[in-house]
């Protein structure tokens, strides 16, 4: 129950530290990460195509906008080598979600590829969408549960923190 707590105040004072970058860009929700890890981290985008991995530099930000495809949900797979979503061994942190402007819901989720393990051992990771930070996922240095969370408030931004410290 202490845990709970301490999560939820360390969302809020994430969320306000850190609100001075942009959370939406052409008036649509955004995902975005935090690499609070010593390391830089690759992101994949990958829907019904795969897109161009992206490099997010230590202590950097990156987001993008969210968007409903309608045939798939959209990816992020999170890699701490450059080819690591390439690679058919390395750990992959996957954070999912499913977003459909017209009937303003969002769905979205958290777990690793296949049983390649957890791409940051012995770090903390917060997962929520920002106008629910209450309903957050958490992983305590290892995999945690695969659990899917629901916004059905209408529009949100996904925030996904790497490498916290509480």
């Amino acid at each position: 129950m202490q845990l709970s707590k301490i999560l939820v105040a360390a969302s809020a004072l994430l969320s306000t530290a850190f609100a001075a970058p942009p959370t939406t860009r052409d008036n649509l929700p955004t995902f975005n990460i935090w690499n609070n890890c010593s390391y830089p981290i690759w992101v994949t985008t990958v829907d019904r195509i795969r897109y161009s991995t992206e490099s997010i530099n230590p202590h950097g930000m990156w987001y993008q906008n969210l968007y409903y495809d309608g045939m798939t949900g959209t990816s992020l797979q999170i890699a701490r080598t450059p080819t690591g979503v390439d690679s058919l061994s390395e750990p992959i942190l996957n954070a999912a979600y499913t977003y459909n402007k017209a009937e303003k819901t969002l769905y979205y989720d958290l777990s690793t590829v296949g049983d390649r393990g957890y791409p940051f051992p012995g770090e903390m990771l917060l997962y929520y969408a920002a106008k629910d930070p209450e309903s957050y996922v958490t992983w305590n240095g290892s995999i945690g549960e695969q659990t899917t969370k629901a916004y059905l408030g209408g529009e949100t931004d996904l925030m996904l923190h790497l490498c916290i410290i509480v």
